[in-house]
């Protein structure tokens, strides 16, 4: 399956806001399937937080950040059959004004 990329609102750079990547959808496709692991990752210039799950949602808090800067958080899933997905999040930076 290709990555799907979405772009979350802006934030302030002092924001400390959870990206939530959810799966349900994914895996309504693969019936008996769960996933096994995860990884997210984000771009350098943010901060991540560990990142947590439930009901098939994968959440993460992310912070920081230089204004006028879109990063990049990544959600990568494995499943229990062995399916291998990624979905990423653009998360621009705002300049306060």
């Amino acid at each position: 399956m290709p990555t799907r990329l979405y772009a979350l609102p802006a934030q302030l750079p002092d924001a400390e806001l959870t990206v939530s990547f959810d799966w349900g959808g994914f895996l309504a496709l693969l019936p008996g399937d769960s996933i096994a692991s995860y990884t997210v990752t984000a771009e350098a210039g943010v901060t991540l937080g560990t990142p947590t799950d439930a009901a098939n949602v994968i959440y993460a808090r992310i912070s920081g950040g230089t204004a006028g800067t879109t990063y990049r958080v990544t959600c990568k899933v494995t499943t229990a059959n062995g399916e291998i997905d990624s979905m990423v999040a653009a998360i621009a930076v705002a300049v306060a004004s």
